[in-house]
């Protein structure tokens, strides 16, 4: 499966075209080994020898047909951040954007994947290329006993490079047995949807597929008025498939909602799926809005509203837009999507209640209204303003807060690829000579977590 690349030229617009490749049947990298996080571990001092090896591909299957893969031992006498070291032929530049690194996996145990970078960064010369500069785990499950494709969220300060990546694949504390895991096919790109086919929100086709009518795009979608753009790339890699979760829709229980498409031409039908019971997959039952088919000239823009169903729990939903000829499989038509000019999008919908609950989290100091209340399961209208007061301990100010919204707060940040919940910072300088700052009603889209940034006053 030599197709998976290490470059970001084959998705959605990225900052950074990176057109290494990564396929270990060829000399496309500058060396392999293994590298553990705990700097007395016995690989790092010399007293164990690692296992590293790229080996021919003797787990060849329809998901992997390369020929030769990256074979480690995963040791139980290295840190549970132990792992395989892939050098670079050439540094990767990351900044602020989201960037998702793919690694292709095949392991015996069921257990959490960690990413992590070594580098530096680009205004420190002097600083080592061997600075971890990131750790992250998977936005998806990665199976054991097959090839999965685990998806890395990568982003940094403005001007990180990085010289490797080390897979760590098992980060257990309790590992007591040694075992043998097997990587190949790194890519980089701005698609989060794993490329197996496998993973949450399957569609009918290769996630880099890419359309081939540029006289009939589909330019936007929307719900009740409020838009999210897909024309985000040049003609040049326009792929079929794009997930944009960084915007969701909102909606009540219960609410009527009018979608639409903006799409340039006619002869095509539009669908709008809600995966209602959150298990990351769609199915034809899940269709809540369509355009039927009348005639050739039918107009894939005219889509009907719908209820969101009024059972269903404030939360993060996945929503799917796709423009096909004549085809409920919300996966797509596999023989006629692509040369008809279709298109499929994923979005996100927060399903709100009136209200939502505010908490804190705070040491040396309180977070309260600015009233004075206290903000321990507090109920504050949605999407409205709040404004907060801090009140450091003697001997502590503050820098700022940090503000957690959305759902399942305390828990995985992502369920089935789907962002539960975002944190933002509120600097020390936006807030007023009386110690009090408004959080902006787009921030209140969902339950909030406030911690407030106290710092020490004393030198």
């Amino acid at each position: 499966m030599k197709r998976y690349i290490l470059t970001a030229a084959a998705a959605v617009a990225c900052s950074t075209v990176f057109a290494q490749t990564i396929t270990f049947d060829t000399p496309d990298y500058k060396g392999v080994g293994v590298y553990d996080t705990w700097e007395k571990s016995p690989f790092r001092t010399g007293a164990l020898e690692p296992n590293v090896a790229v080996v021919e591909n003797h787990l060849k299957d329809s998901v992997n047909t390369s020929s030769h893969i990256l074979g480690v031992q995963r040791s139980r006498y290295g840190s549970n951040t132990m792992g395989v070291e892939v050098k670079l032929n050439e540094p990767w530049r990351i900044g602020t954007e989201s960037q998702y690194v793919h690694v292709l996996i095949h392991k015996p145990v069921e257990s959490r994947v960690m990413l992590i970078g070594l580098g530096n960064r680009a205004d420190r010369p002097g600083q080592s290329q061997r600075v971890e500069q990131f750790w992250v785990y998977p936005t998806n499950d990665v199976d054991a006993g097959e090839w999965a494709d685990a998806v890395f969220s990568v982003k940094a300060n403005n001007g990180v490079d990085i010289y490797s990546l080390v897979l760590a694949p098992d980060v257990r504390s309790d590992c007591k047995e040694d075992f043998v895991a097997y990587i190949d096919n790194i890519e980089i790109s701005n698609d989060l949807t794993p490329r197996t086919g496998v993973g949450d929100y399957p569609i009918n086709l290769p996630s880099q597929t890419m359309i081939m009518r540029y006289d009939r795009r589909l330019h936007d979608v929307s719900l009740n008025g409020d838009t999210i753009k897909t024309n985000l790339a040049s003609d040049i890699h326009v792929p079929l498939y794009m997930a944009l979760l960084e915007k969701p829709f909102q909606a009540a229980p219960g609410q009527v909602v009018k979608p639409g498409v903006g799409y340039n031409a006619k002869w095509m039908h539009s669908y709008v799926y809600l995966d209602k019971n959150n298990d990351g997959k769609f199915t034809t039952d899940e269709l809540v809005a369509f355009t039927p088919k009348v005639n050739n000239a039918d107009d894939p823009c005219a889509l009907p509203s719908f209820t969101v169903p009024s059972d269903l729990a404030p939360g993060i939903y996945r929503m799917r837009y796709k423009v096909d000829w004549d085809n409920n499989d919300p996966g797509g038509d596999l023989q006629t999507i692509v040369s008809n000019g279709g298109s499929i999008v994923d979005v996100l919908l927060n399903v709100h209640a009136p209200e939502v609950t505010v908490n804190n989290d705070n040491r040396n100091g309180e977070v309260l209204t600015a009233d004075g209340k206290s903000l321990d399961n507090l109920r504050v209208p949605f999407g409205k303003n709040l404004k907060v007061k801090m009140v450091p301990s003697n001997g502590f100010t503050y820098s700022g807060i940090k503000v957690r919204h959305g759902y399942n707060l305390t828990g995985d940040p992502l369920k089935h690829s789907n962002p539960q919940y975002r944190e933002e910072v509120i600097d020390a300088s936006e807030f007023a000579p009386d110690h009090t700052v408004t959080i902006p009603g787009a921030m209140v889209d969902g339950n909030l977590l406030i911690e407030g940034l106290f710092v020490s006053s004393t030198k």
